[in-house]
């Protein structure tokens, strides 16, 4: 991930409610995933051997902060297993 995207994520983070916080997470997830598609185009193994953790981090944490008093996290939770199973 690049540092200015690093920086503007850690400015977001010091100043948003916990709403915010998710929306910060995926954008950290999606600047992941851009990581591990540019080792992929690349085919750089080592960078692969760092963006895949970092993306599955990612997800476990949105998955984690799923609320399922709401219907919607019962929709979300299989999507985000469904993200993951190409990672292993």
């Amino acid at each position: 991930m690049k540092n200015e995207l690093k920086q503007e994520l850690t400015r977001r983070l010091c100043a948003c409610n916990n709403g915010g916080l998710v929306l910060v997470m995926y954008d950290i997830y999606f600047g992941f995933s851009d990581d591990v598609k540019t080792a992929l185009v690349s085919e750089d193994r080592e960078a692969l051997r760092k963006g895949v953790p970092d993306v599955q981090a990612a997800l476990d944490e949105l998955m984690g902060a799923l609320d399922f008093k709401y219907p919607l996290a019962g929709q979300l939770y299989p999507l985000y297993s469904y993200c993951k199973r190409p990672l292993f």
